[in-house]
């Protein structure tokens, strides 16, 4: 399936990334500290996608473990759901399992196409009343991509929101989506969720 062809050489790389941004604290960071820490988790976080003695599948793992904590996953996953799409309570946890399952491979299939990725941070704009927004340049093979996060109105600090060049991912996913659950409805949708089937390999 070639739907989410640009959709993985956007985001795969971001993905991991931006959990960089996330740092867990208790009370809003200062812009030294939140330079400081993410530069600290950029540089693992790529030292991760160079790593040569792991799968697609290991590598997701591995991506799973280190991001659950840090994305707000089940906001942007909501975000991604076709608009008017209502789900009963077990079908509403059994996408938010498969999507995580599903961003987590598509990570690990975007490394291993793609390569490791080199990272920068490139800044924060921290505006009163306003989420604040920070910024990385990813390069993986030739290609520099500048992404930036919407930090989650909560003291600790989660990620909300994923831009990759001005493009919002929850807004890419929710259009791919949209299309498959129309043509082959709920069930089948997170069946191909869960099993890696939308994954372009």
């Amino acid at each position: 399936m070639r739907l989410f062809r640009k959709y993985f050489s956007r985001y795969g790389h971001a993905i991991l990334l931006a959990c960089a941004l996330t740092l867990g604290a208790m009370h809003p960071a200062s812009a030294q500290d939140l330079e400081d820490q993410t530069t600290q988790l950029l540089h693992a976080l790529d030292a991760l996608s160079a790593r040569a003695d792991m799968t697609v599948e290991t590598r997701a793992d591995a991506f799973l473990a280190l991001a659950e904590s840090r994305f707000e996953f089940d906001t942007i996953a909501a975000a991604s759901l076709p608009r008017n799409q209502s789900l009963s309570p077990a079908t509403q946890a059994d996408y938010l399992a498969a999507f995580r399952t599903h961003l987590s491979l598509s990570y690990g299939e975007t490394v291993r196409r793609f390569g490791p990725s080199t990272s920068r941070f490139v800044g924060l704009r921290q505006r009163q009343d306003r989420p604040t927004i920070a910024f990385v340049d990813t390069t993986s093979g030739t290609t520099t991509r500048r992404s930036s996060w919407g930090l989650c109105p909560t003291p600790n600090l989660r990620i909300c929101s994923i831009d990759v060049d001005g493009v919002r991912l929850s807004r890419q996913l929710r259009a791919d989506f949209t299309k498959i659950v129309a043509r082959d409805g709920i069930a089948a949708f997170l069946e191909a969720l869960r099993s890696g089937a939308l994954v372009q390999r």
